[in-house]
């Protein structure tokens, strides 16, 4: 989310003949520019510009606000009834980080900072300054022609999984052009504070292994993104790949013991967008919203795991 940009001012020191850079606490732009205590004109209300994380996490907390309106009308439609109030923090949790992407501010860190030495590791070291990408809510909200949200949530306890279905639209098929499969996992853990690991428990899906879809994920690390408590992936591929209509791509979201034992079920949310361009003239949204049983939401199967 955004913070609002910073000025930093450089000050010289004659004595040691060295620059400090010092933040630049002004209350003029640049920034963003948000409500504050005062009198402006004659009115009890005034503004400044301000920057920070404290402005980023307002700017989360809306976003989840309106998320939640969305759900709850959601609430309405076939299927809604698996939309329970237990589910809403981690499909809110999911929501938010699952219209994240890098775009194209990795490519200013390989210029500047990639070499021969670091390649093998480097979208790992990104990931450090890039986390899951800037937040685009407006990937989130509305379905268009072109793109597809489906969601889906449960509980797992160690050793078990479920397995969810997500039909192909058969306009895709034997089709050479841009598409995007956005796979989102989130969950909520009890913790260890004395095990160096500290959650008790890891979930996980692998990607679904596709030929319409390329195998290799895009932008974090895949080590990192198992390291916490929201996996996010991004899988897209152009060639040419014929398919039958009723073909699905399968994802196991898994879940095991991670920080000493678990014994409690673990609440969790999966989110997924299947989408080509914008300007692609395919009913993408109303062909997978004719092919699953309940509206929007995934059906899962269970299983268990050894």
């Amino acid at each position: 989310m955004s913070g609002g940009r910073q000025f930093f001012e450089e000050k010289l020191s004659t004595a040691l003949n060295t620059a400090v850079l010092c933040v630049n606490s002004s209350n003029r732009p640049p920034g963003q520019r948000v409500a504050s205590p005062g009198i402006t004109s004659g009115e009890v209300s005034a503004t400044r510009y301000f920057r920070g994380t404290s402005n980023a996490a307002a700017l989360a907390t809306r976003t989840a606000a309106q998320l939640y309106e969305v759900l709850l009308n959601l609430r309405q439609e076939l299927g809604g009834e698996m939309l329970r109030d237990e589910f809403f923090p981690v499909l809110l949790k999911a929501l938010i980080v699952h219209g994240a992407s890098w775009g194209s501010s990795n490519l200013r860190f390989e210029q500047v900072l990639k070499t021969s030495s670091n390649s093998r590791k480097f979208s790992e070291h990104v990931a450090r300054f890039l986390g899951y990408g800037k937040v685009e809510p407006q990937r989130v909200f509305p379905c268009t022609e072109q793109r597809a949200t489906l969601l889906g949530c449960g509980t797992l306890t160690d050793g078990s999984a479920e397995v969810y279905s997500i039909p192909l639209p058969p306009s895709l098929s034997a089709q050479k052009l841009w598409r995007r499969l956005t796979l989102t996992l989130a969950w909520l853990t009890p913790i260890n504070p004395v095990h160096r690991a500290h959650r008790r428990a890891a979930l996980w899906f692998e990607p679904p292994k596709h030929t319409l879809l390329s195998s290799k994920r895009q932008q974090a690390d895949w080590h990192a993104v198992r390291r916490g408590t929201v996996q996010h992936e991004i899988l897209t591929e152009e060639k040419a790949v014929a398919f039958l209509d009723g073909d699905v791509l399968k994802v196991q979201v898994n879940c095991h013991e991670d920080a000493g034992k678990l014994d409690q079920e673990i609440p969790y949310a999966l989110v997924a967008t299947l989408e080509v361009a914008e300007k692609i003239n395919l009913p993408i949204y109303e062909e997978i919203r004719q092919r699953i049983r309940q509206a929007i939401i995934i059906s899962p199967t269970v299983i268990s795991t050894p």
